[in-house]
């Protein structure tokens, strides 16, 4: 946990510098939550760019440090004006918001200190972050393991700031973004109570009234946390701003919405935002599209250059544009389907056989009633979502609400066509939420009562630990971990398990499998490269393709091979 909270400093140290660059250059606002959000951002594609050719290792920080004191020496100005603002903000919390600043802090360091949560962690996220720190980004990895091949730029940003090099369980930097989310929202809280600012501050101030959700998901670097916070508050930005959005606004929300996409491609329908933002004033506006076609151009030709590398497919996992690139390495098409249709039919808890069988009202059907925690979700969206519309004429600002909640139904669309996992649905729920804090939640007790609820809600989630049968039929999923004295000092490792692990082999590939077959994607924090033995089975039997080396080392990547049907 301490350990954590110094790591943290120096990421705050490293985003701050990186983030003035930017917003110096582009002159937009000077406020720290942007300025963290603009460093991530800088850092993250800098990291990217270095992955081409080298690991994400102490060289690396070498020359990010290198950056950093040059960086710190043009902005030594405006680095103390920010801390000094920082400060004042702080002193000038009302008592409760700063004992609640405080606790919150503490309890995200103590949850992240504790045992990661997330499945997805044990399957690939571990061993995404640890080939970059070992190896940089490889070629054809994802033909070692599907999941690999996604290598989110928020899993880049991560590998730059987990200091392997120096220890082995920093793996938290989603706690770290949930952190600032918090922040800002009690600084926009004491705003309101302090008659300072109108209810309209609410709209992001209601943050914290799902840490209890989010709590779940940052003792590892989920992605879904990122896109939650920063898309909150580019919708903040829309719900305020939309009537006077100038062009400062514009480019922060497009800068923001490029690093949303760098991190999950599926974002990228967001970008209806500030192309509509375009069309309204497009003489107000036209003056950003310099900084704003070089970002999009530059962001999208990291994006491809990763995937290309990663899987050969440049929007993986999308095959979009795959016939364009032929590389020795390149996933083959029977895999890409697989992998399309698999993770489509998961959302579903149903095999591709048993979607395939299905209609479109017959899989709404089955969607809906999907049992505990899923089918809860499913249904709160889709009912939250139909009884809105009566009450916009409630919320003050009636045009942004209206326009940010078409936003959220053509998100809906596209993710029921795609992948309607309710964790990816959880950022319309919370948009709406924020609509109608503005409007339900003014009276100040109530805010008051509710943080005090969610406080003790924390505190429990974090120290005790507990069965989660009731919410989800998962097994592995179905125990919370509390945290432990042991980790006041040393978080948790970066798995939630200790597992032990077996060569094996197939033809020139030489790989790890983990004793324990917990479920079919299971790596955990094995060593490079691992793989579950099943896995390969599997599509050795169904698709006769087996991953093996390109070269003489797996840094040399690697490549699907046919083989004959035994």
């Amino acid at each position: 946990m301490l350990l954590i909270a110094v790591s943290w400093l120096y990421i705050f140290l490293a985003s701050t510098l990186v983030g003035l660059f930017i917003q110096q250059q582009l002159k937009l606002p000077f406020q720290a939550l942007i300025i963290q959000f603009l460093g991530w951002f800088g850092i993250g594609l800098f990291a990217t760019c270095f992955a081409f050719l080298f690991p994400l290792n102490g060289i690396f920080h070498g020359v990010l440090f290198s950056i950093l004191l040059y960086l710190g020496f043009i902005y030594q100005q405006e680095f103390i004006q920010l801390h000094k603002h920082l400060w004042k903000v702080f002193k000038n919390l009302k008592i409760g918001f700063k004992a609640f600043t405080i606790l919150v802090t503490i309890l995200i360091l103590a949850k992240c200190a504790s045992a990661p949560y997330i499945l997805d962690n044990e399957s690939y996220y571990i061993q995404t972050i640890k080939w970059l720190n070992e190896y940089g980004l490889v070629p054809g990895l994802g033909n070692l393991h599907l999941y690999l091949g996604q290598t989110s730029g928020w899993h880049i940003l991560q590998a730059a700031f987990n200091f392997n090099f120096l220890y082995d369980s920093f793996n938290d930097l989603s706690g770290y973004c949930l952190l600032w989310g918090n922040l800002y929202a009690v600084k926009l809280l004491n705003d309101y109570f302090k008659r300072s600012s109108q209810r309209v501050v609410l709209f992001f101030a209601a943050l914290p009234l799902t840490n209890v959700l989010f709590f779940s998901f940052i003792a590892a670097p989920s992605p879904d946390i990122p896109v939650y916070i920063i898309s909150w508050y580019i919708f903040y930005i829309v719900f305020k701003d939309y009537k006077n959005t100038n062009t400062s606004h514009l480019l922060t929300i497009s800068l923001f919405i490029f690093f949303l996409i760098f991190i999950k491609f599926t974002n990228a329908f967001l970008l209806i935002l500030p192309l509509y933002f375009f069309i309204l004033n497009f003489n107000q506006h036209k003056i950003t599209i310099l900084p704003f076609s070089v970002f999009g151009f530059f962001t999208l030709v990291i994006i491809v250059l990763k995937n290309s590398i990663v899987t050969g497919i440049p929007l993986y996992p999308t095959p979009l544009f795959s016939s364009f690139i032929k590389l020795d390495y390149q996933l083959p098409a029977e895999l890409q389907q697989f992998y399309y249709h698999y993770t489509k039919a998961f959302a579903f808890k149903l095999s591709p056989t048993e979607y395939e069988k299905l209609n479109i009202w017959q899989l709404f059907s089955h969607w809906l009633t999907l049992p505990k925690l899923h089918g809860f979700f499913n249904k709160l969206i889709i009912i939250i979502c139909f009884l809105f519309p009566f009450f916009i004429q409630k919320i003050a600002h009636k045009k942004s609400s209206v326009f940010l909640y078409i936003i959220g139904i053509i998100q809906l669309l596209i993710l029921g066509v795609t992948s309607p996992q309710y964790r990816f649905f959880l950022n319309i729920l919370f948009l709406i939420i924020a609509l109608l804090s503005t409007y339900f939640f003014q009276n100040k007790k109530l805010i008051s009562g509710l943080l005090m609820i969610i406080s003790i809600s924390l505190i429990i989630q974090t120290f005790f630990s507990f069965s989660l049968n009731k919410f989800t039929n998962n097994p592995y999923a179905s125990q919370s971990s509390g945290f432990q004295l042991t980790q006041v000092l040393y978080p948790h490792q970066n798995s939630r398990y200790s597992f032990e692990y077996e060569i094996k082999s197939v033809e020139n590939l030489e790989y790890f499998s983990p004793l324990e077959n917990n479920f079919f994607w299971n790596t955990g924090n094995g060593p490079l490269p691992t793989v579950n033995k099943d896995q390969i089975e599997y599509f050795k039997k169904g698709f006769q393709y087996i991953p093996q080396r390109r070269g003489k080392t797996i840094k040399d990547g690697f490549y699907s091979k046919k083989i004959k049907p035994e």
